[in-house]
């Protein structure tokens, strides 16, 4: 008998365009085998994640596009990730 490990393919959630704020709460979806973690790809400063935890903040942001990662990791299945873009916009006033 031979059991397999199903897991849930990583999604980051989508897209976030916010307008002067130096943090985002993201909503990724949980990993259902295994475990999931955001990681920063691109970026105009260091973000800090409040943890790894598909609906984490993200914070320390400033204005400019950054790209998070939400990776599963863990399972029997080679691991899954996905990007999500944050685009922060400066104040319109």
């Amino acid at each position: 008998l031979v059991t397999i490990a199903v897991s849930t393919p990583a999604s980051a959630g989508t897209d976030i365009s916010a307008c002067a704020v130096t943090s985002v709460a993201l909503n990724a979806v949980p990993a259902t085998t295994g475990t999931g973690a955001w990681s920063q790809i691109s970026g105009p400063s260091t973000a800090s994640f409040s943890g790894n935890v598909p609906n984490a903040t993200a914070s320390n942001l400033q204005t400019g596009t950054y790209v998070f990662r939400w990776t599963i990791t863990g399972s029997a299945c080679t691991p899954s990730t996905s990007d999500i873009t944050v685009r922060i916009s400066e104040n319109a006033n």
